[in-house]
This record gives structure tokens, sequence and C-alpha cells, in this order.
């Protein structure tokens, strides 16, 4: 049986407004996947900073709940 990762971030670990490698190891995915979803307009409080792009936690979280992810 294979085993399961341990999450490397918790919600509570989360700032106020996260970058995507933050919010890629919350959710244990990869970072380019977060973004073309980001870029999609599939990411709740998402926002472009520069070329980068950052994420509001607690709109992310709230879609989460909501079952939006």
């Amino acid at each position: 049986m294979p085993t399961t990762r341990p999450a490397t971030m918790r919600a509570d670990d989360l700032p106020a407004v996260a970058t995507v490698a933050e919010i890629a190891a919350f959710t244990r995915c990869d970072p380019r996947t977060l973004r073309n979803e980001i870029a999609a307009g599939n990411i709740p409080g998402a926002f472009r900073v520069g070329r980068s792009f950052r994420v509001v936690t607690s709109q992310y979280l709230a879609g989460i709940e909501r079952g939006r992810l």
C-alpha cells in the first residue's frame, strides 16, 4: 500500500497573502499546475503582482470549504 505524504504546510501556517509556492506546498501540487489554474481563473483570491501571482489565503480557503476547488 502506498504511503501518503504528510502536508508540508498547515492552513494556520499560511500568510494572509501567499505565493504560488506556499499554496502549492499546502495543497501538495506542482506550482506550474497552480499557475495554470490561476491563469484560467479557477482559483479564488488570486491576483497578479508584476510577473508573479499571489493568493489571498482567506478567499482561497473559503473556496475550498465551498467545494469550488
